[in-house]
């Protein structure tokens, strides 16, 4: 089933509250793939577990599915640091989520944001690129081979954000924009 068009969805549980959980519970209603993100704040970034055993227990804990993707926002609101310290808590951050998450984990960000945070590190490449964009600044085509600069060793994304132009008022998931692999 899908939702406008769309079969899935990206859920941040960073903060794994009940609106989080409503989300979820509005998407699977609607039969949608659901996918994870999760934005690393200031105690997680000197100690990662503060971050991923949390939002691991709260996807556990309800019963949430566990085969979409998880990303780890890496972006300007990000209180990241010096490069060095940054790659050690993401380097942190992608194992613990590999060793207790069984469906892929990925980065999402965009080139200015991975340059300030890793000065353009390859060392993620492997990762699924989640592209994001800022609200107002997406473009409209689903397509990921549309125009891409590639960076961090990636040659296109393997999902990107885009604008639908649609606003899904009428359900319980915030959707101001979709992404599309």
């Amino acid at each position: 089933m899908k939702n406008h068009g769309h079969d899935r969805v990206i859920i941040n549980i960073s903060e794994h509250t009940e609106i989080s959980l409503k989300y979820a519970s509005a998407a699977l209603a609607l039969g949608m793939e659901i996918n994870y993100v999760l934005v690393p704040g200031y105690a997680s970034i000197p100690n990662p577990e503060a971050l991923v055993k949390p939002a691991l227990a709260f996807i556990k804990s309800n019963n949430l599915p566990q085969t979409g993707s998880l990303f780890i926002n890496l972006s300007y609101t990000n209180p990241w640091g010096f490069t060095s310290s940054n790659m050690q808590a993401i380097t942190s951050i992608v194992q613990l989520l590999k060793e207790g998450y069984p469906g892929p984990v990925g980065i999402q960000s965009i080139s200015k944001a991975w340059d300030t945070i890793t000065r353009n590190t390859d060392a993620f490449k492997a990762l699924p690129l989640y592209q994001t964009c800022s609200i107002g600044h997406c473009d409209e085509k689903p397509d990921v081979n549309t125009p891409f600069t590639p960076y961090g060793g990636w040659i296109k994304p393997t999902y990107k954000m885009y604008d639908t132009g649609e606003r899904y008022r009428d359900c319980d998931l915030m959707g101001l924009t979709v992404f599309a692999y």
